[in-house]
């Protein structure tokens, strides 16, 4: 359709796609995005940590292949530019080149439910350990000083003091 709207014209169906999109975002943005997923990442040396939130509407889509492809890339980004905010992040590009927010309305125009940019951050410290649930709704991360992940014990003590962070009463 977007092809025959614009007589052929590849460029000008992909603006009328975007447009769309955002069109189709904004009249989604007041419905209650309250599932979702967290994304986590720890490097391999147990330095850095990534926890991010992406929030839906209903628990299905946060099982969707393209909904889980856009929080991995996310965590990506998080991991290697450190945002210091959620405007920052928006503007920052995904691996396939778009910009987190232009990502985050095609994501929405695909699916057709309100999803958003939950709260994230990135840890760095001498260990980083992550206690991610089942479920994969409730995560939490510990940067610890003075230890290192390969020592058993201060992994053991990470994931411990995650757990209680996770189950702990709200304060």
């Amino acid at each position: 359709r977007a092809l025959e709207k614009t007589g052929g014209d590849t460029d000008k169906a992909f603006d009328e796609l975007r447009k769309a999109g955002l069109k189709a975002q904004e009249k989604l943005a007041g419905r209650a995005a309250n599932e979702g997923r967290i994304g986590s990442w720890v490097s391999p040396d147990g330095k850095v940590g990534v926890l991010a939130a992406l929030r839906c509407e209903t628990e299905p889509v946060g099982k969707n292949e393209h909904f889980q492809q856009f929080l991995k890339d996310l965590v990506e980004v998080i991991a290697k530019h450190d945002p210091a905010d959620q405007a920052a992040l928006e503007g920052l590009n995904l691996p396939s080149g778009s910009t987190v927010a232009a990502g985050l309305t095609e994501l929405v125009n695909k699916i057709r439910e309100n999803i958003s940019l939950g709260r994230f951050a990135r840890f760095q410290a001498d260990a980083v350990v992550q206690y991610v649930h089942f479920d994969l709704k409730k995560a939490s991360m510990v940067a610890l000083k003075g230890g290192a992940t390969s020592d058993p014990k201060v992994a053991e003590v990470g994931k411990e003091l995650g757990m209680q962070i996770v189950f702990s009463p709200p304060a």
